[in-house]
């Protein structure tokens, strides 16, 4: 990320316990937004760097596709789609 106010993030870790797993919740500061942003994974071996720089790639395709979505109105193809009836002529 070559135009980032902050170079270097500060990272915090902890362990949390949720219907008996146990997980890994990282808080991210200083990746441009007011509040940190937590991670929560259970993914025990991965390093900071290998999860955050995952989080940014889906984050990217995340908003390309929000994008799509309002500017082709996908929504409206979700919905079902009247058709009429055609008449057989004999």
């Amino acid at each position: 990320m070559p135009a980032r106010k902050y170079k270097t993030l500060r990272v915090f870790e902890r362990p949390e316990t949720l219907a008996g797993a146990t997980f890994r919740q990282i808080f991210v500061r200083d990746l441009g937004h007011a509040e940190p942003t937590i991670l929560l994974t259970n993914d025990p071996h991965s390093t900071h760097v290998k999860l955050v720089t995952r989080y940014a790639q889906r984050m990217l395709i995340e908003k390309a596709l929000s994008d799509a979505v309002r500017f082709f109105h996908m929504d409206a193809f979700s919905s079902v789609p009247t058709f009429s009836r055609a008449t057989r002529i004999s």
